[in-house]
């Protein structure tokens, strides 16, 4: 079975893993989460991280719905070509409207 742990406020998501829905939900300690290739998100797997700052979604994620959602603190988002984005995963950030696709 996989461990992921947060050091020093990194969470790093090797290729290929799976994180359930609301699996980290409401953590504070989480700063930055890092993949380190394709991964799959479950629904609301990070909503509400505060903490979460930086956020880069590499090319072939899955994220689910509401995966980021309410993480107020994300201040700088890339997604990349080829991710799929579910329905309002990175809504209720302080993100503006012009720096998020049209779906999120």
């Amino acid at each position: 079975m996989r461990e992921l742990e947060v050091v020093d406020g990194v969470l790093r998501v090797p290729a290929g893993t799976e994180i359930i829905d609301e699996e980290f939900m409401g953590r504070e300690d989480i700063q930055s989460v890092i993949f380190e290739g394709e991964a799959k998100i479950g629904g609301a797997a990070f909503e509400g991280c505060i903490g979460i700052t930086h956020l880069i979604i590499p090319k072939g994620a899955q994220i689910g719905k509401w995966a980021f959602a309410s993480c107020t603190g994300i201040t700088d988002l890339a997604i990349a070509e080829g991710a799929q984005i579910g329905y309002g995963a990175v809504s209720y950030t302080h993100l503006r409207a012009h720096e998020t696709r049209e779906d999120l």
